[in-house]
């Protein structure tokens, strides 16, 4: 089978699960099917879109545009590059606002599955679904109009704070033009008869609710060769404080940094001794002054991350926003790490609270606390979830599982659309 995997978000080395997934699920595909990806690099745009630093070992259409392209010249050489390629059927992978009008354009020539990795198919803001600090509770299924003024606010509040710049998600905003009228109508009619990859049941609940025709939930995995448990961990018996690694894109306030920073300020107040690594570049407010326990990394690598988790005695995931999965928990699981996380789509649908993992509710300081003081003061019941995280991640959470699902919800797409390829 030919298969098209539309990527335009694509960069190499992945900064994400979606850009993982499809290096990873795709990569496995590409063995016994032809593959192509299509993804774009905006010439002028400082974000990485396009950029491949490393050279992938997948067969790789990047489509070069000069300047910011409108809808219809983006959206138009995507087409034509993959009519060249003559698929049997397109999967649309990691987009944001430009995936309605792909899912509209894409689906008049060939089947089409879309991966759905965040909440992009349910707010134009993305995992930046907030309304003064707080998550919003309607979506593009309920107020698509609604969510194109928030949209347009939030556009209004970017371009204030940075001098009329974009940041990503405004630099696609503009490509898809969603400003035009048009956002609404398209939106609704993307997700009616969607074949349709999500990561938990909530999302798939909410896509069947809008008119979906099939919903299939799939979980990202983990290299487990690579994120392996190591033999020389860090002894806490030799008096090693209680280490905490908080690992992702942390400068986002949506991940939940300040929630921990307050979190462990409760266990630095009870006297407790330990040490919190996160992978922030700065303070969530500038003026907050740095505490002793805190150490700020930066963003760091794929191997970086791997190391500093088999030397911590923790992992937090406090996302505050609705994690579709969340891939730094179930790698920190497959290194054999205890992992504490929040309540969101992802871990609620693979992690059994008090099993292989500890649950608290997003946002909730005082849980969190109780959730770190509970591991780091009980070391049978810290073994016990870490034995059980891993032994879940290395038996259901493989990359081939992920790859025999998203092959098989291609072919039913083939097998049921009327379109002949």
């Amino acid at each position: 089978m030919k298969i098209a995997v539309i990527a335009p978000l694509m960069q190499s080395p992945a900064g994400g699960g979606a850009v993982t997934d499809i290096f990873e699920t795709f990569g496995i595909i590409a063995r016994t099917n032809e593959l192509l990806i299509l993804s774009a690099r905006f010439l002028s745009s400082p974000f990485g879109r396009g950029v491949f630093k490393e050279k992938p070992q997948l067969n790789v259409n990047i489509i070069d545009f000069e300047t910011l392209p409108d809808r219809e010249t983006f959206i138009g050489r995507l087409l034509d590059e993959t009519a060249k390629f003559a698929p049997d059927a397109v999967v649309i992978a990691d987009a944001w606002t430009t995936k309605p009008y792909l899912i509209t354009e894409f689906r008049k020539h060939w089947p089409v599955v879309v991966r759905v990795y965040a909440e992009e198919l349910l707010c134009p803001r993305n995992n930046q679904r907030w309304l003064n600090a707080h998550l919003c509770d309607s979506s593009t299924i309920e107020n698509p109009n609604s969510c194109v003024d928030c949209a347009r606010q939030y556009r209004d509040f970017i371009y204030n704070l940075r001098n009329g710049a974009d940041n990503p998600l405004t630099e696609e905003m503009r490509v898809a033009d969603i400003f035009r009228n048009d956002y609404p109508a398209t939106i609704s009619a993307a997700l009616r008869g969607l074949h349709a990859i999500v990561s938990n049941s909530e999302m798939k609940s909410l896509l069947s609710s809008a008119g979906a025709a099939r919903v299939s939930i799939v979980p990202l995995g983990v290299d487990t060769d690579f994120f392996s448990p190591s033999s020389d961990r860090r002894d806490r018996s030799k008096g090693n404080h209680f280490r905490i690694l908080l690992a992702g894109r942390m400068d986002d306030k949506s991940k939940g940094f300040k929630t921990t920073l307050d979190a462990c300020n409760i266990l630095a107040e009870k006297g407790l001794k330990f040490e919190l690594l996160a992978t922030a570049s700065t303070m969530p407010d500038p003026a907050m002054p740095v505490p002793p326990w805190l150490n700020l990394l930066g963003w760091l690598g794929r191997g970086e991350i791997r190391d500093l988790m088999r030397n911590s005695d923790c992992a937090l995931v406090p996302s505050l926003c609705r994690e579709a999965f969340g891939l730094a928990w179930a790698e920190a699981m497959a290194v054999h790490l205890p992992v504490i996380a929040s309540d969101t789509p992802g871990p609620l649908e693979y992690i059994t609270h008090g099993v292989d993992g500890l649950i608290f509710p997003k946002g909730d300081v005082a849980a969190l606390a109780d959730s770190i003081e509970k591991l780091m003061t009980d070391d049978a019941l810290r073994k016990r979830i870490a034995d059980a995280g891993f032994h879940m991640v290395t038996s259901k959470l493989k990359w081939s599982v992920s790859a025999a699902e998203t092959l098989k919800a291609i072919k039913t797409a083939v097998a049921e659309s009327s379109i002949i390829t």
